[in-house]
């Protein structure tokens, strides 16, 4: 719902970094005229928006996918919390061996059809900035992440044995649990407000629950909710860019 090519990246960006240079340079000469160096100690508090990305070689895949709100706090010169809140819609791919037996059943995701996964994601992260009082100051941390991601029911497909009339599904989601680790860099165009570039590696373990209809008839059915644990996944491509308001 969100991708979009590397093209269409850029056109987005270009309203963002308009009003980035405008604010930019009205800060930066507020910075020189008070020659003051930079202090997290006089802005502890920060406000990111970050668009989220997702490179690599498949167009259809490539660009835009999701946008983070995070709120920061620097309980040293070197240190800070952050909370991340994302909004994230993508289209996955999925192949045969993307099936999943469960008791009595078998699902799996519509081979050849792309569809999409929206969902909402929450992360806390504590941050280490190794050179605080520079105007380019690069950071690195982790912390703990949960995300719950909603697909398109029709794209699901039921395999069940000969004692069902049928088997519908009402809803599929996708539960993550793990972690998440950045590396990013920001670049003060003023005291107060900054560019944001930041490369994140997700590591989670994923389950998939279907909430299925099972048919003994025509009129008659039980309402189940099938839970399918999809093991471990690394997301290491996750690239995000954004601006950051110091107050």
């Amino acid at each position: 719902m969100l991708s979009l090519s590397r093209n269409k990246m850029v056109g987005a960006l270009i309203p963002i970094m308009v009003f980035v240079l405008f604010c930019g340079e009205s800060s930066a000469v507020q910075y020189r005229n008070k020659g003051a160096a930079l202090s997290a100690q006089n802005f502890p508090w920060a406000f990111q928006i970050a668009l989220d990305g997702q490179p690599g070689d498949d167009a259809d895949n490539d660009g835009i996918q999701g946008i983070r709100f995070s709120l920061k706090r620097h309980t040293s010169k070197y240190t800070a919390y952050r909370f991340n809140l994302g909004f994230l819609g993508h289209e996955e791919y999925y192949n045969d061996y993307d099936l999943f037996d469960n008791n009595d059943i078998s699902i799996k995701f519509d081979n050849g059809r792309k569809f999409d996964f929206t969902g909402v994601n929450l992360s806390a992260q504590y941050l280490y900035y190794p050179s605080p009082d520079k105007k380019f100051q690069i950071f690195w941390g982790a912390g703990p992440r949960l995300s719950i991601n909603e697909a398109d029911p029709d794209a699901v497909y039921i395999y069940y044995n000969d004692w069902y009339y049928a088997v519908e599904c009402n809803s599929s989601s996708r539960l993550g649990l793990g972690a998440e680790a950045s590396l990013g860099a920001e670049w003060f165009l003023g005291r107060n407000f900054s560019l944001l570039a930041e490369w994140g590696v997700i590591l989670q373990n994923e389950w998939y629950l279907f909430e299925l209809d099972y048919y003994s008839d025509y009129y008659h059915y039980y309402n189940e909710v099938e839970t399918v644990n999809d093991g471990l996944h690394l997301d290491a491509s996750r690239l995000k860019l954004g601006v950051s308001f110091y107050f």
